[in-house]
């Protein structure tokens, strides 16, 4: 940011909440509800390209659509998300306990995103719980269906994997490509070529004893 003011609460603000924030933690964007009612939502920064480059860059899209859409929208009890999805929590809570029993500090009226682990999640206030939502896997993930030719091809395409289309390629390709070599064919070649040594060794041995003359008697 070129150019950025600091933004603060006037009086009392409970509700107001901060959407974006900059690296070192300032708000930069703030949502909050007006004493006459309605939302509003203050930025730091002027969307000029004199205080930042939001303006001619492509993220200027995105935050004029979350800035008019659900931004300024109220939030929406949500009684179910999908995994890392941002649900909106109670403007009161103070903590989140995760299905494995850990607690999560939230600060109050930010949206929670640690909802990472599929299952229930209660939202506590005041040493209370409050509210809960569950967080389930995308149906995606519970397809079952066999994927086409070319969307494994496309999940495999880093690796070195060779793709078998009947059951002779693949115990072919088993015993062609198996981890590791043989080693009984090895044992075997010196177990013949030490028994053929032995036989011609008694053999020689043999021939020896047969030709030696005999000690004449005295």
């Amino acid at each position: 940011m070129l150019q950025a003011y600091r933004l603060g609460p006037a009086g009392t603000a409970a509700t107001d909440s901060v959407l974006l924030r900059l690296q070192d933690g300032t708000p930069w964007a703030v949502r909050g509800t007006r004493a006459q009612g309605g939302r509003f939502i203050v930025l730091a920064s002027p969307l000029t390209v004199q205080a930042t480059t939001i303006p001619a860059s492509a993220a200027m899209i995105p935050l004029l659509d979350r800035v008019t859409g659900t931004w300024a929208a109220a939030d929406a009890a949500r009684a179910e998300a999908q995994p890392g999805e941002r649900v909106a929590l109670p403007q009161d809570a103070e903590e989140v306990i995760d299905p494995a029993g850990a607690r999560v500090r939230v600060q109050a009226g930010e949206a929670f995103d640690g909802a990472t682990q599929p299952g229930v999640y209660r939202v506590v206030a005041r040493g209370k719980v409050i509210g809960a939502f569950v967080v389930n896997p995308a149906a995606v993930e519970s397809d079952l269906s066999y994927a086409d030719a070319g969307r494994v091809q496309r999940a495999l395409a880093p690796l070195d994997v060779k793709r078998m289309r009947a059951a002779h390629d693949w115990r072919r390709g088993v015993f062609a490509h198996r981890v590791g070599r043989e080693v009984w064919r090895v044992f075997l070649v010196i177990l013949l070529v030490l028994l053929i040594v032995e036989a011609v060794a008694a053999a020689t041995g043999r021939t020896a004893h047969a030709t030696e003359p005999a000690a004449a008697e005295l």
